[in-house]
């Protein structure tokens, strides 16, 4: 028995020997990090804490892998992460993509971003698809917003939808900031891969998904043939370019387990990488 393993760092190479240790630890974020760093290394493992990593089963659509087991962790470390993850790449921003379906949570998580990292700025695939096209506008996000980036420069975009209709304004990206959230359906496609530098795939049963837009065509915000228009182009779009696979992290969309919504976030204890270095 080890009591106090804090992160597991002493533990993992008693592990590797092939000794039997039972882990005590009273500190719930020390025992998250533990929990992930041994996740490969014992056939069972648990957690006494009350955060304790559940499987989770959720309907899914087709080719989609299930992220259990899950925890929850605070918010404040999972942006550490990210932003580790995502680096210092110089003389721009680092870019990160939040993707996921229709209704997963992907504004309400890139939003909790936004606010938590200073000189960060969001861009909404929405608004470079508005009355474009659902999914082919690869060129207008490459050649007018994520190349602009790389080179350094600030974005000012008005996509040709906004002139021809005359939707005001412009997106925007100064100069300064220090990260940028691409945030939308698509925004983890392949296509993009190469231009970002940490991808989230926020996960969700698609029970979730359909009773929330249910609720949103309730409320007047769409139009039941325009959500199912959409969903007719969403399955088949994310089925062929299955971004989940390319994710740096998977985050649940909704309270598939307990946790503050205020202060933490779930997230997929097989997809958090590089929580061994804490």
């Amino acid at each position: 028995m080890e009591v106090g393993c804090a992160t597991g760092k002493t533990t993992l190479p008693l592990a590797r020997r092939g000794f039997g240790i039972t882990c005590v630890e009273i500190g719930p974020n020390l025992a998250a990090v533990a929990y992930l760093r041994l996740l490969d290394t014992f056939s069972d493992y648990i957690a006494m804490q009350p955060w304790q990593a559940q499987e989770v089963s959720m309907t899914l659509g087709r080719g989609e892998q299930e992220c259990s087991p899950l925890l929850s962790i605070a918010f404040a470390d999972f942006v550490g992460h990210l932003l580790e993850s995502a680096g210092r790449p110089g003389s721009r921003p680092a870019i990160v993509t939040v993707d996921g379906r229709s209704s997963s949570g992907k504004t309400t998580l890139a939003g909790r971003l936004n606010r938590a990292i200073a000189d960060s700025h969001v861009v909404h695939t929405d608004d470079i698809a508005w009355f474009h096209s659902r999914f082919a506008w690869t060129d207008l996000m490459i050649g007018n917003v994520l190349e602009p980036l790389h080179q350094g420069s600030p974005v000012t975009f008005r996509p040709p939808a906004w002139n021809d209709r005359a939707r005001p304004g412009f997106l925007s990206v100064p100069m300064d900031a220090t990260l940028v959230i691409i945030e939308g359906v698509g925004a983890a496609r392949a296509d993009l891969d190469h231009l970002v530098d940490a991808t989230i795939w926020v996960q969700v049963d698609l029970r979730d998904v359909e009773s929330r837009n249910a609720h949103r065509v309730r409320s007047g915000e769409t139009h039941e043939l325009g959500v199912r228009a959409w969903m007719a182009e969403e399955f088949p779009f994310l089925e062929g370019d299955r971004p989940w696979e390319r994710a740096s992290y998977i985050v649940a969309g909704s309270d598939v387990v307990p946790y503050d919504a205020d202060k933490e976030v779930i997230v997929s204890a097989r997809h958090f990488p590089e929580v061994s270095r804490r």
